[in-house]
């Protein structure tokens, strides 16, 4: 029996319980599936992250002597080492899910605002973050400066930032795509995303094998076994050439990388290589034992529980499937998870719940926190996957944003004493301030307007912030800065230019309410490099991008330039004027 046959044996047994056997409407059938995958997602989180980074005896005092079965309320020390000891409740999440609500808040009206994500939610988080990698906490640093852009957070040690960081927030990205069976409608934001804070191809390669497992899954009801999967590293193969292929990637972040002692190319083939060993392993381990047995041999057998290897992207995408292939049942499968000690119990658990949770007939036994929330988004992403383009988060103008200069300072105060918090908005206090001792610091638990609870580190004495009369949801800075409202930002007016043919407006330019430097360059080239298309899209650009976006903007322009003058000669060469350059040649240039 192979093992495909075996992962189809497993989800045969829950065909009766599996979603869709009663339902008839795909769109119904798609939100159910989402919403699922969300909630289960956030309860292996919750569960998972009670016994993260913690031995026998370290579980058993969290636990109060309870064995690990489901999410419970216990205690964990906040904020490092001058942090304090804080009661989390029942289902309290952590940086896990707290970075996947961030991700799904940056997709709106059918897109992903890599910018929005990487300069307000990536160092708004610092402040209420629960757990996190290194490489994730350093980038996200690093992105609250005004001149880091998302494809140029060039942080100490970001080559090496393989962590599983970037795979484990991805999720939204899938949930909101319309067409499961074409990667390139949600894997080129995947990368996007995860280049935000993890540039080694384990942490790249990890992110997208997870999305393509969870497309897989929400598309066919099937969690894709071994066979499968080995498939699916192929489609991941591609990650390379969609890197190259964004222009803002392409003049900026790739060559960086290259600088180094070893090329992107070279690296990416060794990860390919380690990865489908891995699913090797993963799978002659499934085929001996089941439970978990099976899954602490596979544990065993990729050195998981190595801190060196434990929070590998690409391992913990494959463990997190795998859990899968060992037990069917999605509640006790992350229950095995959660009690594996001294692996990433929370990330793999988180994982294998988004997975398992797209063909799980039922939700999770206890209520995560936040739920209700999670639902709302759940079905936000579900419409936007239906062809529908709601509304998501009221975010800061990016082009007037600045983030808070230290963690402390996201939480401000405003003139009728309630609370803001810098990027996210109002919030209403649940607890009083735990005060950190002989420290001007506290930490305080808020619900933000929109459902979600965070536990923020704060000052004793707030930052006041001025609320301008016509927007109550914009604040101006203590100073009186502009008002950073939630606008689109400055449009292109095609009536500016002679004639008044608004060609901008036709091919959306003109609407677009974000700044896209591959959006821009090809509306140019569709228009043949016409005087007006070509200044519409450089005022697009200056007024709304930063030095290197105008940068890759121009290299773009010239890029296209030199293409044009060499089909030209080719056209004369031959005399053919409809010869176009070779296909290798036009991925070289353009």
């Amino acid at each position: 029996m192979t093992q495909d046959t075996i992962a189809a044996d497993q989800s045969a047994e829950n065909t009766p319980e599996t979603i869709g056997s009663s339902m008839q409407d795909p769109r119904a059938q798609r939100e159910l599936k989402v919403v699922h995958s969300s909630l289960w997602a956030a309860y292996g989180d919750a569960l998972g992250w009670i016994s993260e980074l913690t031995d026998e005896q370290g579980l058993t005092k969290r636990t109060r002597g309870a064995s690990l079965r489901h999410p419970i309320a216990w205690q964990r020390k906040i904020g490092g080492r001058y942090g304090v000891k804080v009661n989390l409740p029942v289902g309290c999440y952590s940086d896990d899910t707290q970075l996947r609500l961030a991700t799904s808040r940056a997709l709106s009206r059918g897109w992903f605002d890599v910018e929005l994500f990487s300069k307000i939610e990536l160092p708004v988080w610092l402040s209420y973050k629960f757990g996190a990698g290194r490489a994730t906490s350093r980038a996200s640093g690093n992105l609250a400066r005004r001149d880091t852009a998302w494809y140029a957070n060039f942080f100490k040690g970001w080559r090496n930032s393989g962590g599983n960081g970037a795979a484990m927030r991805v999720q939204p990205h899938v949930w909101a795509a319309p067409d499961l069976e074409d990667p390139k409608n949600y894997l080129p934001d995947v990368i996007r995303n995860s280049v935000c804070t993890h540039s080694h191809p384990v942490g790249l390669l990890g992110a997208a094998l997870h999305a393509l497992t969870l497309a897989s899954t929400l598309n066919t009801g099937r969690i894709p076994g071994p066979g499968k999967l080995l498939e699916l590293v192929d489609y991941a193969g591609e990650v390379p050439e969609l890197a190259q292929s964004d222009t803002q990637l392409c003049w900026t972040w790739w060559p960086e990388w290259n600088k180094g002692t070893e090329s992107f190319g070279d690296e990416w083939e060794r990860t390919i290589s380690h990865c489908r060993a891995a699913i090797d392993i993963a799978a002659a381990c499934t085929s001996q034992k089941n439970g978990e047995a099976a899954y602490l041999d596979i544990i065993d057998r990729l050195d998981l529980k190595n801190p060196k290897q434990r929070g590998s992207g690409t391992l913990c995408a494959i463990a997190a499937v795998a859990l899968a292939w060992c037990e069917p049942d999605i509640e006790s499968a992350l229950t095995i998870a959660a009690n594996a000690l001294h692996t990433d119990t929370d990330t793999i658990a988180t994982m294998g719940g988004a997975i398992m949770g797209a063909v799980a007939a039922k939700e999770p036994p206890v209520s995560v926190q936040d739920e209700e929330m999670l639902r709302t988004e759940a079905r936000r992403l579900a419409a936007m996957a239906a062809g529908e383009q709601p509304v998501g988060h009221s975010y800061p103008n990016k082009h007037h944003w600045q983030a808070p200069a230290t963690q402390s300072d996201a939480l401000q105060q405003t003139p009728d004493g309630g609370y803001w918090i810098a990027g996210l908005g109002r919030a209403e206090p649940l607890q009083d301030p735990i005060q950190v001792s002989d420290s001007s610091f506290q930490w305080q638990w808020f619900r933000l307007e929109f459902g979600q609870t965070v536990l923020i580190k704060r000052r004793t004495e707030l930052q006041r912030i001025d609320l301008p009369v016509d927007s109550s949801h914009s604040p101006k800075g203590a100073e009186g800065s502009d008002a950073v409202k939630s606008d689109p930002g400055p449009q292109l007016n095609a009536h500016q230019f002679d004639e008044g043919i608004s060609i901008a407006a036709a091919d959306g330019l003109e609407s677009a309410s974000r700044l896209d430097i591959d959006q821009a360059i090809a509306f140019v080239r569709k228009h043949h490099m016409d005087y007006k298309a070509v200044g519409m899209a450089t005022c697009k650009v200056i007024r709304q991008g930063s030095t290197v976006d105008i940068l890759s903007f121009v290299r773009g322009l010239l890029e296209t330039l030199r293409y044009n003058a060499e089909l030209s000669k080719a056209q004369e060469l031959t005399g053919n004027s409809e010869v176009p350059a070779g296909e290798e040649q036009q991925k070289k240039i353009w």
